[in-house]
C-alpha cells in the first residue's frame, strides 16, 4: 500500500520510506550527476523562492522559521538562513537540552524565534 498525503490545494502526494528516500538519492547522485551539496543548494533554493512566493509583496520583512527534525534531511532549509556559529551553537545545545529531557522541543522553538528577531535586529 503507498501512502499519500494531500496538499492544502487538494493535490494527492505518494509518500515514501527514509529507506526510498535514501535510495531516490543515492541513484540521483550516481547516475544524474548532482552531488549532495548541490542538492542541498537546490532544495534550499526551492525552499526560498516557494516561500517568497507564499509570503507575497512582503517577503524581504518576513521572519522565517526552518524546522527539520533528526533525519538527516534539513540541510536545504540552510540555504536561506543566516546564523552566525554562536548562533548555531546556542540552538544546538538547546536542542540537546530538549531532547534530553524528554524531548519538549517548545523551548528550542522560542530560542529559533529569538533568533530570528536577533538577526532582523528586533
Amino acid at each position: 500500500m503507498i501512502r499519500t498525503f494531500v496538499t492544502p490545494t487538494g493535490i494527492l502526494v505518494p509518500a515514501v520510506t527514509t529507506r526510498q528516500m535514501s535510495e531516490v538519492d543515492r541513484i540521483a547522485m550516481e547516475e544524474t550527476g548532482p552531488n549532495l551539496f548541490q542538492m542541498m543548494e537546490n532544495a534550499g533554493r526551492n525552499l526560498a523562492l516557494t516561500a517568497m512566493e507564499e509570503m507575497g509583496a512582503g517577503w524581504r520583512e518576513a521572519c522565517y522559521l526552518v524546522l527539520a527534525g533528526s533525519g538527516g534531511n534539513g540541510g536545504g532549509g540552510n540555504g536561506g538562513c543566516d546564523l552566525t556559529p554562536e548562533d548555531y551553537q546556542l540552538f544546538q545545545d538547546l536542542k540537546a537540552e530538549a531532547e534530553a529531557g524528554g524531548g519538549d522541543h517548545r523551548e528550542v522553538i522560542r530560542a529559533a524565534i529569538q533568533l530570528m528577531k536577533k538577526a532582523r535586529g528586533k
